[in-house]
């Protein structure tokens, strides 16, 4: 978090800057008073308009040095909250799919919208309002040992330095039941995310059950908050507790020292403005130690997301590809994809068929490394993609990819990731009229099914991989469109192709090299289509 501190020197130092010079004006006022207290009346009112004078003076510049205090605040703060989810988004996008996949959407955006503001406020600011309570206190110490009566100035001193050692007691505890309550807030999240994602499936049957799962999983975590706010209402309590005893103490030094006749009624009257002044700093600090000892478990969750380094992957360089699945298998709790051995030729379109759940998807997945491989390996010219990067040799898309909240070349580019200087001739490539109700759309989110799912294959052609992988690209385009669509993609030349389709018409499965059928997870046929239209497997996929 240090890294972070220096990057934001600026506003943190002009911020300390600020408050110091509103707690100098501040200090000076009970000054001010012991000074009207034990003023000579004699000596006329000259005087006492000086020392009023004064006093406006000091409430002027504490106004404007308090007012671009906190304005540096905000900067700091805003800025903070930026550069950390910056970091962690770059930290999420570092990770492979089957590391990202160990925690939910909802998980992560439960860190990015709570635990860094949390982690702002209860990390960050904290340490910044320590040094400014520790810089008033500072100051007020001085103005109390110099101007006012160094033997108060010593009982106060020394019992504050005694207070400074209770958030050690509460530390250990008040971390632990913070951290519960953020883990239940994501899971919170989480559920919430879920269910508005289901809105569709509100109707007055389904609207009771989702509301009461709602309300289980809100309950859990306002248990674990009220969890969390007794013991830190206990720690309040008991440094308010800690910070009265120091006030009693001060308050019987000066009761002795006005009963001895040792200090002025002024003198009196300043040191009990003092005492709050003095006091408050130091009860503020122990309460940001307490909120620092909190915040501990979700600085080091942050932390971690930020740190990840993935393991070094050799980049494989586009070229023509011949992609090899050897003895590939991938097990789940009760399906299984068992020992597929088959060789992809460069260049090559193939058809990949089977009853859903046979195995389709798992296959692509398994070569897109989505899922972790039970058994064998996915070679690409001979190279164990295992350690590879293969950014730039192999995409997938599938009938449900995501298309972004954002213009139709920000979706395609995926942001400028891939440059549009190819994008008016892939358009004329594929000679469709639908690509005209896309190319001014400003939320793509909008689009139809049909739409999207051109959407993705403009973004497949704009990219300009040489191993494709699409699994059941255009089910939801019409059937004219379909066709065009169909025909143009087989058509690119030198790309290998592989795509899942439940298009079982000889007419369609002859537009391909070859053909491969999964049955159960098992590869039950595959060759050139003429021979596989023969199979007992292909006869049963029709049944």
């Amino acid at each position: 978090m240090f890294h972070y501190i220096a990057k934001l020197k600026k506003p943190i130092t002009l911020e300390i800057l600020f408050y110091l010079i509103y707690t100098v004006a501040v200090a000076t006022i009970p000054y001010l008073s012991k000074l009207l207290f034990d003023y000579d009346l004699g000596r006329g009112w000259t005087g006492i308009l000086w020392i009023l004078l004064g006093y406006a003076g000091c409430c002027v510049v504490a106004a404007v040095a308090q007012n671009c205090s906190q304005v540096e605040g905000w900067k700091r703060s805003a800025a903070f909250d930026l550069y950390v989810k910056s970091d962690v988004i770059r930290g999420l996008f570092r990770r492979p799919v089957t590391e990202f996949q160990r925690h939910s959407i909802g998980d992560y955006l439960s860190v990015l919208n709570n635990d860094i503001p949390a982690l702002n406020t209860s990390y960050l600011e904290a340490i910044i309002d320590i040094i400014n309570k520790a810089v008033q206190v500072v100051v007020y110490a001085v103005v109390l040992f110099v101007f006012v009566d160094f033997r108060i100035a010593l009982v106060i001193l020394l019992a504050s330095l005694l207070a400074v050692f209770v958030p050690r007691v509460t530390a250990g505890e008040l971390s632990g039941r913070r951290k519960s309550y953020q883990s239940a807030l994501g899971r919170y999240t989480a559920r919430v995310q879920d269910l508005l994602s289901g809105f569709r499936f509100v109707n007055r049957h389904t609207c009771g059950p989702m509301a009461a799962e709602h309300d289980r999983t809100a309950a859990e975590t306002e248990e674990a908050w009220l969890h969390f706010g007794r013991f830190k209402s206990f720690v309040i309590v008991f440094n308010n507790f800690v910070m009265d005893i120091v006030r009693l103490s001060a308050f019987a030094a000066i009761a002795v020292l006005l009963y001895r006749r040792e200090i002025t009624v002024g003198t009196a009257a300043a040191t009990l403005g003092y005492i709050e002044s003095f006091t408050l700093p130091v009860q503020y600090i122990l309460e940001n130690i307490n909120e620092i000892n909190s915040a501990r478990g979700i600085r080091e969750k942050v932390l971690a997301l930020i740190r990840y380094q993935p393991p070094e992957q050799k980049r494989l360089e586009p070229s023509d590809a011949c992609l090899v699945l050897d003895d590939v298998s991938v097990r789940y709790e009760k399906f299984r994809l068992q020992n597929i051995r088959y060789t992809f030729r460069p260049g090559k379109k193939y058809a990949v068929l089977g009853h859903n759940g046979s195995g389709k998807s798992t296959l692509f997945q398994a070569v897109m490394r989505y899922v972790a491989l039970s058994g064998g390996k996915v070679m690409l010219n001979g190279q164990d993609l295992n350690g590879c990067d293969t950014a730039d040799v192999i995409m997938n898309t599938n009938q449900q990819e995501h298309v972004f909240a954002a213009s139709y070349r920000e979706n395609v580019s995926v942001f400028g990731a891939y440059p549009t200087d190819r994008l008016d001739e892939v358009e004329k490539y594929l000679e469709t009229d639908l690509l005209d109700t896309l190319r001014g759309k400003a939320d793509c989110t909008e689009l139809s099914g049909g739409q999207k799912q051109l959407l993705q294959l403009v973004r497949l052609l704009l990219a300009g991989r040489p191993v494709l992988l699409l699994d059941e690209p255009f089910s939801a385009v019409d059937e004219t469109n379909r066709r065009l669509l169909e025909r143009k993609l087989l058509g690119l030349p030198g790309r290998t192709i592989l795509v899942i389709t439940h298009d079982l018409t000889p007419e369609h499965l002859l537009r391909y090299d070859e053909l491969l059928i999964l049955q159960n997870g098992v590869l039950a046929a595959a060759g050139a289509p003429g021979d596989v239209l023969r199979t007992d497997a292909y006869r049963q996929l029709l049944q």
